[in-house]
């Protein structure tokens, strides 16, 4: 199979999910290549990627050598989102142009900006369309992404969470969403045992994720700050960027604590989290809901700490209960409430022996539902679908 795929950046360090996914789609032999949305037509990364992060040579159609050219069937399929922007009609038509070989299928990986340009691309090229769905783009949705949904031939959403908000504000889609969550490589599931709290002198507290609203750093400080009052020997790091940082780092200057109590790192690699995590004693989620709605799906951290088995103290927001069982493979709070985190990393803290036992527990769930080998094979199975199924002239 054949599939043009439209992301916002790639690849981005805060979606290694997608990277996983399109890769392994890639070794199962589908032949795959990503355009990013948000990349400028000036930029050089405005082209088409392939699923390692190689940009394909720019060999475009002589009438759009440069930035592209108005395209009335490119407009036209954007004015159908509710798009009403002339400038996004040039990332259409150089996308198109720049076109490797005829897909069998447009696949868009949010329900935002890359669901519009794919539902365009699509149009222009007489395609099926799929969009994969995730948080932000259910709980806080933009209508123009909306309506490319509307008009996508299937839709897979990432967590069930999500599913069931997308099938309740748009119930027309029911018989088109699919749920297929995201897997993790094999090599997540061979860390060694982990040495618990009670046997180091100094417990180390792990976060990571973007720095904003939705995942609730701010709590885990104030949780932090309490149980370190207490005279808890640990010490909490958090890893990651973005518009939060500034106020982190303010809290922890109020709080009282050491300097080298609280850790806040820039974003790291992959294979540099993989060591943090199995460096950690406790994975904390303190994820919320956001002010615009926004929540998280199924973050990535919390599936490579359970596959580690760590530890997981996490808050009941958005898809994490889906994986989380209370008290059996890891421990689940009311979201914002300091007081509540600070007393179940406190039960963790305290008890090795439920710290070895809601890790085992979370390597085997993990294990059992999100092998990226399972997972991705039911992916391709929905798309292949989603490949044969027909649709009208591109603007009948």
């Amino acid at each position: 199979m054949k599939i043009a795929c439209l992301s916002g950046k790639y690849p981005n360090w805060s979606e290694q999910f997608i990277s996983r996914d399109l890769k392994a789609l890639a070794n199962l032999g589908h032949e795959i290549i990503i355009w990013p949305c948000e990349e400028k037509l000036s930029s050089g990364r405005a082209r088409w990627t392939k699923p390692d992060g190689e940009l394909l040579p720019p060999v475009i159609a002589s009438s759009l050598k440069t930035k592209g050219t108005f395209s009335s069937p490119a407009l036209s399929a954007l004015y159908s989102c509710g798009l009403l922007q002339v400038r996004r009609a040039p990332i259409v038509s150089r996308a198109v142009a720049l076109l490797p070989f005829e897909p069998d299928l447009v696949w868009s990986l949010f329900g935002t900006l890359p669901a519009v340009i794919g539902h365009a691309i699509s149009k222009c090229l007489s395609l099926p369309h799929a969009v994969s769905i995730h948080a932000r783009d259910v709980w806080s949705p933009w209508t123009p992404g909306q309506r490319a949904l509307s008009m996508a031939q299937s839709i897979i959403c990432c967590n069930e969470a999500a599913m069931n908000e997308q099938a309740r504000i748009m119930p027309e889609l029911h018989d088109r969403l699919g749920l297929v969550h995201h897997g993790l490589p094999e090599e997540y599931f061979n860390i060694t045992e982990t040495v618990f709290p009670e046997e180091k002198e100094c417990a180390t507290i792990l976060a990571a994720g973007r720095f904003v609203k939705k995942k609730g750093f701010d709590t885990l400080i104030n949780a932090f700050t309490s149980i370190y009052a207490q005279g808890v020997k640990a010490r909490l790091v958090l890893v990651g960027e973005g518009p939060e940082e500034n106020n982190y780092r303010n809290m922890k200057g109020r709080s009282g604590l050491p300097k080298d109590s609280i850790t806040l790192r820039r974003r790291m690699k992959p294979e540099d989290i993989a060591r943090e995590v199995a460096r950690a004693d406790i994975i904390a989620i303190p994820s919320t809901i956001a002010p615009d709605g926004d929540r998280d799906g199924i973050p990535n951290i919390l599936l490579e700490a359970m596959a580690c088995g760590k530890p997981v103290v996490c808050c009941r927001s958005g898809g994490i209960p889906e994986v989380v069982s209370d008290g059996e493979s890891g421990l689940l709070v009311a979201p914002d409430s300091a007081q509540e985190f600070a007393n179940a990393l406190m039960r963790v803290l305290k008890s090795p022996g439920l710290a070895a036992n809601l890790g085992k527990k979370a390597r085997e769930s993990v294990r059992k539902g999100f092998k990226l080998t399972e997972t991705v094979s039911k992916l391709a199975e929905i798309l292949k679908n989603a490949s044969k199924m027909p649709v009208s002239h591109p603007f009948s």
